[in-house]
């Protein structure tokens, strides 16, 4: 933090401004700086602009069925990535952007619309939003780049914004195209910046650009109520923004006024009681750190949102000056969020998506918390109406439960509640007794086909990498049993430092082995496992070679990186599951029939307890549980008796049976 006024004021010339470039940073942080134009003279404010540098790449995702209230829009993922330093723009004079429609973003490639499988559907669906507009011309999604104050004392922050309607619409109405309204937030990140913070003043440390640098900053020099005036006037822009849920966006659309958000920066008139120590709370019950009461209003729908709306009651605490409730929320919604995998947020979102579209099927009014009634009608519904199977509502049902407690409201009686548990029952023996046959069959990856697999890989003329990356992944899965998820990157272009498979995961050992750790699993969570991979010395298949080449090429080519995943193609691109498979129905498209027989990424799960099952020997059945680290039997799945293998025990049945081995009574 720097005190007002400067030793020295740094003034650039003012042909300069246009062309200005703040220096880049090292990759995962970004950075603010306010540039101000100032006349030397009168010490009038002039245009200015908020320049973001660094390398952080901004990734957000989110349900697209909660911006987007189309019946196409249900069940799919909004992934969005952005680099702040090339695509994060505010406009001058403002603190935030033009707003973006959500087919530009889309054409831009800045954003992919992907369905329940991770598979993009963005043609499809802006095909369908594009025929919904000929209805309702209105209907879309606008977004914009806002920079913001932080409720974290003395912080910025860059916040993405939505509206549920067109960007056309948007920059149709005056009020909209304003820096203070009322909006949706899909994402926050936090901004480092240069700061005033003190008597008598607060905000960004601004960029100085005139006619006369030299006379410039002698004027602020001898008149430090003129720079004053002009660094209040750039640091009251910096807003708390008004932040609304999607039921309030479509009533605040139907007619727009400014919003409510205030400032925090600017002119102080006095010198601000020194920051006393901050003292941590003694551990209580989590029931004291959300409010019980019982509210009307929107359900938190997906893990950004929810997490959002969890606050602490000030009421509850004796504070005495002493702490930071601010702070205190702030790590509150942080650990909530790490809670929970990716995955399992994603299944929330899911279940959420499918109450709202019960909700709204309904034209149902309701109160948190729900009664129970009204949650045995939605099950009915979801079976009914909706042909989930059983176990699907069980999860969605399991998505209604924590979206209560993230309200911080009770659920036993949701629970424990006997008719609901009774209609789950009887869904589920309806669907034992009329069993749905599927045309499609997944097979399970033999040795065979991954030797074939091997030897079309050398035959292509691809990146070496690129070929090295697919052998590695394809030996790796077929020895470990790892469900690729586990150790392949969410994206293209970007990867969670928490839950992606990196080098630093690997361990080559003395004795030719291999240790790996898997940073999240299904299983375990973000508690990760412990997984060894052994040298296999035949058909030139071995897992260990495979990855420790991998190594070398990475090396050789000058992007290896500790930090980086471990199937990285090249700086910044990542293999993921998609690409995998689109790789082996291209490969395998002249041996399996699409539609009825396919090898994808999952078959490679059940490639060993595959091979196992061909042994009597019992021992070995129950010990691929463990080899595979399956929780329950699912992997018997794999393990199922071949049809020559189910003749051989027949005939032996028909053998006990011939009338001369069977005595009558």
């Amino acid at each position: 933090m720097s005190q007002f006024p400067p030793s020295r004021w740094e003034v650039r010339h003012l042909e300069d401004y246009e062309v200005f470039e703040p220096e880049p940073l090292k990759e995962g942080t970004m950075f603010m700086q306010s540039l101000l134009v100032a006349a030397p003279s009168d010490g009038q404010e002039g245009q200015y602009r908020f320049a973001i540098s660094g390398g952080q790449i901004l990734q957000v995702t989110f349900d697209l069925a909660q911006l987007i209230r189309i019946p196409e829009a249900t069940g799919l993922t909004l992934r969005g990535q952005f680099n702040a330093t090339k695509q994060v723009f505010p406009l001058a004079n403002s603190s935030s952007s033009r707003w973006m429609d959500l087919v530009e973003l889309a054409n831009a490639q800045d954003v992919d619309i992907q369905d329940s499988e991770g598979e993009s559907v963005t043609e499809d669906f802006l095909a369908s939003l594009e025929k919904a507009r000929e209805t309702n011309p209105s209907l879309g999604l606008a977004a914009r780049w806002y920079l913001a104050a932080s409720h974290t004392t003395g912080a910025l922050e860059l916040i993405l914004q939505a509206l549920p309607t067109s960007a056309k619409a948007v920059l149709a109405c005056p009020v909209l195209r304003t820096d203070n309204i009322a909006a949706m937030v899909l994402a926050r990140w936090p901004i480092a910046c240069n700061m005033f913070n003190g008597a008598p003043l607060s905000g960004p440390v601004p960029l100085l650009f005139s006619k006369d640098p030299a006379k410039t900053a002698e004027a602020f020099s001898k008149q430090e109520s003129m720079a004053l005036k002009a660094c209040a006037a750039l640091a009251s822009r910096l807003l708390l923004p008004e932040s609304i849920s999607y039921a309030a966006a479509v009533d605040y659309l139907k007619s727009p006024r400014e919003g409510t958000g205030s400032s925090v920066f600017g002119r102080r008139s006095a010198e601000p009681p020194a920051k006393k120590k901050q003292e941590q709370l003694p551990p209580g019950p989590s029931s004291l750190l959300v409010n019980q009461d019982g509210e009307k209003g929107e359900l938190p729908f997906d893990m950004v949102t929810a997490i959002s709306n969890i606050s602490l009651d000030s009421d509850t605490f004796v504070f005495n000056n002493k702490v930071n409730l601010a702070f205190l929320e702030e790590k509150l919604k942080n650990l909530v969020g790490n809670s929970l995998s990716p995955a399992s947020w994603a299944k929330f979102n899911s279940g959420m998506s499918s109450w709202v579209s019960f909700i709204e099927y309904g034209n149902i009014e309701y109160e948190w918390p729900v009664s129970i009634s009204l949650i045995r009608t939605y099950a009915l519904w979801c079976i009914e109406v909706k042909k989930l199977k059983p176990g699907t509502v069980r999860a969605y049902l399991s998505s209604l439960r924590l979206a209560h407690s993230l309200k911080g409201l009770i659920v036993e009686e949701f629970k424990d509640d006997k008719m609901l548990d009774l209609i789950l029952k009887g869904a589920k023996n309806e669907s034992l007794a009329n069993p749905v046959v599927s045309g499609s069959t997944r097979r399970t990856m033999n040795l065979g086909i991954l030797k074939f697999l091997g030897h079309q890989i050398s035959l292509s003329k691809d990146d070496p990498v690129y070929k090295q990356c697919l052998w590695a992944v394809f030996t790796l899965g077929f020895f470990s049993s790892c469900r690729m998820g586990e150790i392949l990157s969410k994206n293209v272009k970007s990867f969670n430092p928490l839950t992606t498979f990196q080098w630093k995961h690997v361990r080559f050992n003395s004795k030719g082995d291999v240790m790996i750790r898997l940073p999240a699993t299904k299983t375990k969570g973000l508690e990760g496992e412990i997984i060894d991979i052994f040298p296999y010395p035949y058909d030139n298949c071995c897992p260990v070679a495979a990855l420790r080449k991998l190594w070398e090429l990475q090396v050789e080519k000058g992007f290896f990186c500790l930090n980086s995943p471990v199937f990285s193609l090249s700086p910044g691109c990542y293999l993921t599951c998609n690409k995998l498979n689109t790789y082996l129905k291209f490969s395998l498209q002249d041996i399996f029939l699409e539609g009825s027989n396919s090898i994808s990424c999952h078959s490679f799960r059940g490639a060993i307890p595959s091979v196992i099952s061909s042994y009597s020997n019992k021992s070995y059945i129950e010990e691929v549980k463990e080899w595979g680290r399956w929780k329950g039997d699912s992997f018997k799945i794999y393990t199922k008796l071949s049809r020559d293998k189910k003749l051989a025990l027949f005939q032996k049945v028909c053998h006990i049976l011939k009338p001369e081995s069977v005595g009558f009574m």
